[in-house]
C-alpha cells in the first residue's frame, strides 16, 4: 500500500469515527428544536426563545469539538488499534496532523451548519464582540468569536487528555479541568481583586478576560498535544520480565473465573454473588471515587451561592453547575454497569463462563448504587446535623438540597446513564452522550411535572423504570452480542413511552374540556348574521387632572396638591363635567358605548359613590344637591343603557355593576322619598327588563366567540382569558379553542333556562367555576356558587367583572323588576 493510498484510507477510517458522535449530536439537537417546537418558551414565561435558539446552535459545534479528540485518539487508544497505526508506513507527525486536520475539518463543518440554521432562521449571534450580551439576564455570551474560540480550546484539551491518558473517565476528567480551570482562575483573580479593592467589574468585564486566557491557551494546548502524542506514537523501552508474569490469584477476575469452573484452587469467594459484587467495585474504584466527587460538589455548590452574594456573576453559575454535577456523576455510576472495565466484552467473558447476564446486571447495579446510598445516606446525616447545630435559619438552610430530591436525580441520571452504556459500546461515546441524555430525560419529566399537571410520583416511576427495565430485557443479547438492531429499536420504543405516558394526565385534562358540536357551532353562526360585531364605541373615562405631580425626594410637590384641590372644588359636580363621553352619548342615544379601559369603570363606581355620599350629607330641604344627584342617577342609566348595546361581554359585565348600583340606590326609600318621582320613572324605563338583557347578553356572548374565533384583537381583550393564569402555561394553547366553547357553551345555558329548572343553572356555574376560578376554592366558597350569591350584590360589587357572568339571576335583577312595577315604570 502506498501512502497516497494510505492517506486516503485513513481519512475514510477517521470520518468513520466521528459519524457515529455526529449522528447521535444531530439527534440531540432534532429532540430538543421537536421539543422547542411544541412548547415554546414564550409560553412557559421564560422570555424569547431566540436566545435559547442560539444557545442551542453554539453549543452544537462545542459539543461536537469534546468528543472528537475522544473519539479520534482515546477511543483508539482504549481499543488498541492505535498500536496498529503505528505499523503504517507513515511518520508519527503525519498522523498526528491527519487527526487533527479530520477533527478541525469536521468543527469548521458544524460551525458551518450553525451559522446556515441562524441565518435562515433568523437567530442572531454572529456579533464581532467576543462578550457582547452579557448581563446578568444572559450571562452566557451570545458571541460568535468566543464560542469559536471556546471551542477550538476544546478540540485541543480533548486531544491532549486523550494522547495523555488511556481511560475514558480520566481522559474526559482532563479535559473539563483544562477547560474549566482558566474559567475558576479567572472568577476568583476577580473576586479577590473586587474584594480588595471593593470595585465590582462587571460581568462583561470579566468575560473579555476570559476570552483572553482562552486565545493565549491556543498555542499552549497546540504544543502540549504534539508533545503528548509524539510520546505515545514513538518506539518505547520493552516490558520487563516481572512485568510479563501471569496473573495474580488473588484478581478479582481469576476469583470469578475459579467460581464458574470449579478450580481445584483455593476459592477466594464462596458465593458468585459477592464475587460480582466485588470484581464491579475494585475494577471501578476510581470511576466511583470520580462520581461521588462531583455529586459532593454538586451538593455543595448551593450552599457557595451564599457567599458570593456580591459576585451577581457566580450565583447563577453554581446554581446551574450544582445538578449539572450531581447529574454527571449519577450517570457516569449508570454507565459502569456496562462499561465498568473500559469494555463491554468482560460482561460477555462471565456470560460464556455459566453467569446468568441478568444476574450480572443486577450484581452492577447493587454494587454502584450501594455506593450512591451510601453517599445519600451521609449526605442525609451531615446535613441533619448541620442545621441541628443552626439556631437561625439562613438562605443556606434553604438552599440545601433535598434527600428527596438527591435521590430522584441521582437515580434517573443513573439508569439513563446505565441505558446509554448498553446501547454505546464505545466507552468513549457512552460516557460523553450520556450526561446529555440524562439532563433531556430529566428536563423533559420535569417539564412535564411542572407545566404539564404530571405527578411526581408518574413521572419518577417513568424516569426510574424504563430505562432499566429496557436494559434488563437486552442484558442476555447484550451479553451475547446479538443485540443489534433490536436494542435500538427497543430504545426507540422506550423513548415513545417516555415522552407519552408523562403527558397523559395532561391529555385527560385537555380532553375533559368540552368542545362544541358542529350542529350547535353552525347554529350559532347562523345566529350571527343579525349581529353586529364591528361596532363603533364611544369611550367613556372620567375628566383626568390637567397635569402631572411633581415628584421629588420630598414627596409630591405640594404646590400641585394644593392646585388640584382647589380645581377640584371648584369644579361642578354635575355628571357631565366629570364623566368624558356622557355628552355624546345622551346625542346618540342608538350608539353603543364603552369604558375606556378597566380602571375607567372603577373610577365610574367611585364617582357615583362620592355623588351618593355628598347627598347623604345634605339635608332634604337642600333642592341643589337632590338635583345634582338625579343628575347622577340619570347619567348611570344612560351609560348603563349605552353599555347594554354593545356586543362585547365584558360590556355587559360593567352594565350590570351600574345596574346594580342603581338597583342597590333606588331600593332605598330614604333617598327616592328626596328624588323626584318622575326622575325615579325615567330612570327606571331606561333600564331593561331581565328578557331583554338576557338578549342583550346573548348577543355579546355570540359575538364575543366569534372574535375569540377569528382572533381579532382590535375590540377589547377576550373574556376567556380570565383563568388562564391558573392553567399549566404549556397546557394555554391546547385549552383556549376548548376552555371558549366550554365557557361559551355554559353562559349560553345559563340565559336559556327557564326559571322552573333549578339544576341546570348550578351545572353550568359550576361548570364556569371550574374554568375561571381558582382550584384550591369549592365551588360553594366561589363566586359562583351559594357564598358568591347569597352575599349582598352591593357588597360583592368592588371585585366587579374578574369573573364573566358573576352577576348573571340574582336577587338584583328582580329587584329591578320590581321598582319597575311599583313606580310604574314599565
Amino acid at each position: 500500500m502506498n501512502s497516497q493510498a494510505t492517506l486516503r484510507w485513513l481519512i475514510w477510517k477517521e470520518n468513520r469515527l466521528v459519524l457515529p458522535l455526529f449522528y447521535s449530536l444531530i439527534a440531540i439537537v432534532i429532540l430538543i428544536a421537536v421539543a422547542t417546537a411544541l412548547m415554546p418558551v414564550q409560553k412557559l414565561g421564560w422570555g424569547p426563545s431566540n436566545h435559547q435558539g442560539a444557545y442551542l446552535l453554539l453549543l452544537f459545534p462545542t459539543f461536537l469539538a469534546t468528543g472528537l479528540g475522544l473519539v479520534l485518539v482515546g477511543q483508539e487508544r482504549e481499543q488498541g488499534t492505535i498500536t496498529w497505526l503505528q505499523t503504517l508506513p507513515l511518520p508519527p507527525q503525519q498522523l498526528i496532523g491527519l487527526k487533527l486536520l479530520v477533527a478541525f475539518g469536521w468543527l469548521i463543518g458544524a460551525w458551518g451548519i450553525a451559522l446556515l440554521i441562524g441565518n435562515v432562521t433568523a437567530i442572531s449571534f454572529t456579533s464581532i464582540s467576543p462578550s457582547v450580551s452579557v448581563n446578568d439576564a444572559h450571562l452566557i455570551p451570545l458571541s460568535f468569536p468566543f464560542w469559536i474560540v471556546q471551542s477550538v480550546v476544546v478540540l485541543l484539551a480533548g486531544f491532549y487528555a486523550s494522547w495523555k491518558l488511556r481511560a475514558a473517565v480520566s481522559t474526559i476528567a482532563l479535559m473539563a479541568a483544562i477547560v474549566l480551570v482558566p474559567l475558576a482562575a479567572n472568577f476568583g483573580f476577580h473576586m479577590l481583586n473586587n474584594a480588595r479593592d471593593s470595585r465590582w467589574l462587571s460581568n462583561s468585564q470579566v468575560f473579555y478576560s476570559i476570552f483572553a486566557t482562552y486565545l493565549l491557551m491556543i498555542p499552549i494546548l497546540a504544543w502540549l498535544t504534539r508533545r503528548a502524542a509524539l510520546r505515545s506514537l514513538l518506539p518505547r523501552r520493552a516490558p520487563t520480565i516481572a512485568e510479563l508474569t501471569g496473573p495474580n490469584p488473588f484478581d478479582p477476575a481469576m476469583a470469578l473465573v475459579d467460581l464458574a469452573i470449579d478450580s481445584p484452587r483455593t476459592r477466594v469467594f464462596d458465593s458468585a454473588w459477592i464475587a460480582l459484587i466485588w470484581q464491579t467495585l475494585v475494577s471501578s474504584k476510581w470511576q466511583l471515587a470520580l462520581s461521588s466527587l462531583l455529586m459532593t460538589v454538586g451538593v455543595i455548590m448551593p450552599i457557595l451561592e451564599n457567599y458570593v452574594g456580591h459576585y451577581s456573576v457566580l450565583q447563577p453559575v453554581l446554581l446551574f453547575a450544582s445538578p449539572m454535577f450531581i447529574v454527571v456523576g449519577a450517570t457516569w455510576g449508570g454507565v459502569l454497569v456496562f462499561q465498568g472495565d473500559g469494555s463491554h466484552n468482560f460482561i460477555r467473558f462471565l456470560a460464556e463462563r455459566g453467569y446468568n447476564p441478568r444476574h450480572i446486571w443486577l450484581a452492577r447495579h447493587v454494587a454502584i448504587l450501594s455506593i450512591l446510598a451510601s453517599f445519600v445516606l451521609i449526605y442525609l446525616a451531615i446535613s441533619s446535623l448541620w442545621l441541628s447545630q443552626r439556631i437561625d435559619l439562613l438562605k443556606t438552610d434553604l438552599l440545601l438540597i433535598s434527600p428527596l430530591t438527591l435521590i430522584l436525580i441521582g437515580g434517573i441520571s443513573f439508569a439513563a446513564g446505565a441505558w446509554t452504556s448498553q446501547l454505546l459500546r464505545e466507552p468513549v461515546m457512552a460516557y460523553l452522550i450520556s450526561p446529555i441524555v440524562a439532563s433531556m430525560l430529566l428536563g423533559w419529566l420535569l417539564y412535564c411535572v411542572t407545566q404539564a399537571m404530571a405527578p411526581l410520583l408518574l413521572a419518577s416511576l417513568v424516569g426510574l423504570s424504563f430505562p432499566s427495565l429496557a436494559t434488563l430485557f437486552m442484558a442476555r443479547r447484550f451479553a451475547n452480542g446479538t443485540d443489534r438492531p433490536l436494542s435500538f429499536l427497543l430504545g426507540l420504543a422506550t423513548t415513545v413511552l417516555i415522552f407519552l405516558l408523562p403527558l397523559v394526565p395532561a391529555i385527560r385534562y385537555v380532553q375533559s374540556i368540552p368542545k362544541l358540536d358542529h350542529t350547535t357551532r353552525t347554529a350559532m353562526i347562523r345566529e350571527l348574521r343579525d349581529i353586529d360585531v364591528r361596532q363603533d364605541h364611544v369611550e367613556l373615562r372620567l375628566v383626568p387632572t390637567t397635569s402631572e405631580p411633581t415628584i421629588s425626594s420630598q414627596g409630591i410637590d405640594q404646590e400641585w396638591v394644593a392646585q388640584q384641590l382647589n380645581e377640584i372644588s371648584t369644579r361642578s359636580h354635575s355628571p357631565t363635567a366629570w364623566i368624558e363621553g356622557l355628552s355624546q352619548v345622551r346625542e346618540e342615544p342608538n350608539r353603543p358605548a364603552k369604558p375606556q379601559s378597566n380602571q375607567s369603570l372603577h373610577r365610574f363606581y367611585d364617582a357615583l359613590e362620592l355623588a351618593r355620599l355628598r347627598f347623604l350629607a345634605s339635608t332634604e330641604d337642600d333642592d341643589a344637591a337632590n338635583m345634582q344627584f338625579e343628575q347622577w342617577i340619570d347619567a348611570a342609566a344612560t351609560m348603563a343603557a349605552a353599555m347594554r348595546q354593545s356586543t362585547l361581554w365584558r360590556v355587559q359585565d360593567s352594565a350590570d355593576v351600574l345596574e346594580i348600583w342603581l338597583a342597590d340606590v333606588l331600593g332605598d326609600s330614604d333617598i327616592t322619598e328626596r328624588i323626584d318621582e318622575e326622575a325615579v320613572q325615567s330612570t327606571l324605563k331606561k333600564l331593561p327588563t331581565i328578557t331583554q338583557r338576557n338578549a342583550m347578553r346573548r348577543n355579546a356572548v355570540l359575538a364575543s366567540w366569534w372574535r375569540s374565533e377569528s382572533r381579532d384583537t382590535r375590540y377589547y381583550s377576550f373574556p376567556y382569558d380570565s383563568g388562564l393564569e391558573f392553567t399549566p402555561p404549556a397546557l394555554t394553547p391546547w385549552t383556549q379553542r376548548r376552555r371558549a366553547d366550554s365557557i361559551v357553551a355554559a353562559s349560553l345555558l345559563l340565559l336559556q333556562t327557564p326559571k322552573t329548572d333549578k339544576t341546570t343553572p348550578n351545572d353550568a356555574r359550576r361548570k364556569l367555576h371550574q374554568l375561571l376560578s381558582h382550584p384550591a376554592v369549592t365551588f360553594e366558597d366561589g363566586v359562583y356558587g351559594k357564598h358568591g350569591r347569597t352575599s349582598a350584590t352591593v357588597e360583592i360589587i368592588g371585585s366587579f367583572n374578574h369573573h364573566i357572568a358573576r352577576y348573571w339571576g340574582m336577587a338584583w335583577e328582580q329587584r329591578i323588576e320590581s321598582l319597575k312595577e311599583d313606580h310604574h315604570a314599565n
